[in-house]
């Protein structure tokens, strides 16, 4: 019999004085409420067993101040303030993208001064990203 294989979407935070914390995003049961911190960082990836990788998919929403990311049906987390705090530049949220030969990891910075897509629901589309292609609406 088989081991099943452990994947999961991980946050991790980087606060100013450059200690770390993961939130797993992982199977919540409800979309994950974080409020931002000035001077923090927030990384997403994913990790199969203790193997860090980039993403595969990532849709990016924005509702009045907060971003709402979604990386499956059932994994998505809301960043309240975001467009707030991020836009003075106190915080940073950047999403894996790709992997070297090393397995070092490359990121791709959210823009939060951007202006997305209308929805027409008062949200707005403000990035998708799969594999084969990385695209932001700006």
């Amino acid at each position: 019999m088989s081991e099943k294989i452990q994947e999961e979407i991980v946050l991790v935070i980087t606060s100013a004085d450059g200690s770390e914390r993961e939130v797993i995003v992982t199977h919540a049961d409800d979309s994950l409420l974080l409020q931002l911190s000035a001077g923090e960082t927030y990384r997403f990836l994913r990790r199969i067993d203790s193997k860090l990788l980039p993403l595969e998919q990532v849709i990016g929403l924005r509702t009045d101040d907060d971003l709402s990311l979604q990386f499956t049906e059932d994994e998505s987390i809301v960043l309240q303030d975001y467009f707030t705090l991020c836009t003075k530049g106190e915080c940073v949220v950047e999403i894996a993208l790709e992997s070297n030969a090393e397995g070092d990891l490359s990121y791709f910075s959210l823009p939060a001064d951007s202006v997305g897509l209308e929805l027409g629901d008062s949200g707005q589309l403000l990035i998708d990203l799969d594999l084969e292609r990385i695209g932001a609406v700006i």
